[in-house]
């Protein structure tokens, strides 16, 4: 699938260039007057504009790169299929609980229906690299036969549709032809997922094993391209790695104090019962929540906690729920805004956006404090909160005997692997386990420098082959506050890595006409 993406992507970008060099006056002139002559019509909602467009009152429509992406559709199935077996598979055996295992593809297809793309919106946030936000919708039915330990029988899925809102960013903008140095991908919020199965997924519906498959399937996307994860893709091999990395924007601190206006809600009879309200909020990967209180109506929880912002468009979700000693939990009223949303009042009473019980909620809001930090320059000191990114290039001369090695990540209590490397049926740059090419970054927010000390290890197999670590002091006392290079692990190996520290300062929102040019 993300192959798919990325050669829809390309075509995009590469027409866009060509579509937007200046034009000739004469010729512009020659345009306007065969324009005036054509009738106008609806542009449908698919449809997105350019800085020409605007001159000559052209429409541009997407339907040009979907019809691309159908011809070329049996060729990019037959490209993401070869992707499988080495990339999506160790994920899926990663992410996979017990007692399943050994997860493997036994065939894929993906059929004769092709992924489509619309509602694109460019902008940029940096001088060297071009950002895009569009829609992806793919239905379709594909074949696709799985195996998996342990069950003896294969299973299948036979209809798969997948949405969502994509953020791409092209970056570093560079002056020879492929124009654009790597491809970032990554979904702004989780995927709308649905699938039907075949085989014993099938006789099995809504049992054990077609749940696991789709909690693995939401896992596995969530950990390569929901925020702030990206897929990177590098188009050209002399452009460094480090070089097209894409820092988040800053960090967001949400503090949930109180709630009011709520009302007793009737039991039994003529019983009124006071609820026992909390709060939970989720923000890309990262949940809050509050503690429960317990029989008030004008609960008070002061509960706070940061978020990395990765774009202004993720969205912040927040639910207020009655806690329930006997059965589940009732969601009691919801509420939902992108990051920019909740940013721009700094201190609001928010009612509820959806008020599920409505006899509880009629009146009930919740008193929220937001605040923007934004990264400050590396010439001045480090204090508290703090953002550590370490950038993990690849390693060489690891032991001839590698079979499948990944690089853990462990900021303070936090920890990250990159996807395991092993030998491919085929050679494949960087897919060699003794020289592995690994091209991953992991931003990890710390509430203090004290827990911003790095250590990396080198895993073969889950095995150790050698560790290295990066103190916070060294990077405190750096005028850079990075360090990057070769850094030796085990008996003859290295890894190249780079290793960021960022100190927070609190800022304003950044204006949209700066960081989104809608074009």
């Amino acid at each position: 699938m993300i192959w798919v993406i990325l050669f829809a992507i390309f075509v995009y970008f590469s027409y866009r260039h060509l579509y937007a060099r200046p034009i000739p006056q004469n010729v512009l002139r020659a345009r306007r007057a065969r324009m005036s002559k054509i009738p106008r019509i609806q542009i449908p909602a698919t449809d997105t504009f350019s800085p020409r467009d605007k001159i000559a009152g052209v429409v541009e429509s997407l339907d040009w790169c979907n019809e691309i992406t159908r011809i070329c559709w049996p060729q990019i199935g037959k490209i993401v299929e070869d992707q499988l077996d080495w990339a999506i598979q160790p994920l899926i055996n990663h992410h996979i609980p017990p007692p399943f295992s050994k997860f493997r593809f036994i065939s894929a297809d993906l059929g004769k229906d092709p992924l489509r793309v619309d509602k694109v919106i460019v902008h940029k946030r940096h001088n060297d690299s071009i950002a895009l936000d569009l829609d992806v919708h793919f239905q379709g039915s594909p074949n696709i036969k799985m195996k998996c330990a342990p069950l003896t029988a294969p299973f299948g899925i036979k209809e798969l549709r997948w949405s969502g809102r994509l953020s791409v960013v092209l970056r570093p903008l560079i002056k020879n032809i492929p124009l654009v140095g790597a491809v970032h991908v990554a979904m702004i919020d989780h995927p709308t997922i649905d699938m039907d199965f075949t085989g014993i997924a099938n006789l099995s519906e809504f049992g054990p094993l077609e749940k696991v498959v789709r909690l693995v399937l939401k896992n596995v996307t969530a950990s390569m391209i929901v925020l702030p994860n990206r897929f990177m893709h590098k188009l050209s091999e002399s452009v460094d790695f480090f070089r097209t990395y894409f820092p988040p924007f800053g960090v967001m601190v949400v503090t949930i104090k109180q709630g009011r206006g709520f009302t007793k809600l009737k039991r039994i009879g003529k019983i009124k019962s006071i609820p026992d309200l909390y709060c939970r909020a989720t923000f890309g990967l990262e949940e809050m929540k509050t503690d429960v209180v317990w029989d008030k109506l004008e609960p008070v929880w002061n509960t706070t906690k940061a978020f990395l912002v990765s774009a202004m468009e993720q969205p912040f979700r927040l639910k207020c729920l009655d806690k329930d000693r006997l059965s589940k939990d009732d969601l009691v009223g919801s509420m939902t805004f992108t990051a920019r949303e909740l940013l721009a009042t700094e201190v609001r009473w928010e009612r509820f956006h959806d008020r599920v019980r409505e006899k509880v909620a009629k009146n009930g809001e919740l008193f929220l404090i937001s605040k923007f930090y934004a990264f400050q320059d590396p010439s001045e000191p480090v204090v508290g909160r703090c953002v550590v990114s370490i950038l993990i290039d690849r390693a060489r001369n690891l032991p001839p005997m590698s079979k499948e090695v990944a690089c853990r990540i462990e900021v303070g209590d936090k920890q990250k692997q990159t996807p395991p490397i092993r030998q491919a049926k085929c050679p494949i740059p960087g897919m060699d386990p003794i020289n592995p090419v690994w091209s991953f970054s992991f931003d990890a927010l710390c509430e203090d420098t004290s827990q911003a000390n790095v250590k990396l290890t080198v895993l073969d197999s889950g095995k150790e082959l050698g560790s290295v670590r990066v103190f916070a002091s060294e990077l405190i006392q750096s005028t850079t506050k990075s360090k990057e290079g070769y850094f030796p692990v085990g008996l003859s190996g290295a890894v190249r890595a780079k290793v960021i520290l960022r100190g927070l300062v609190l800022a304003k929102v950044p204006e949209r006409v700066n960081e989104e040019e809608s074009i």
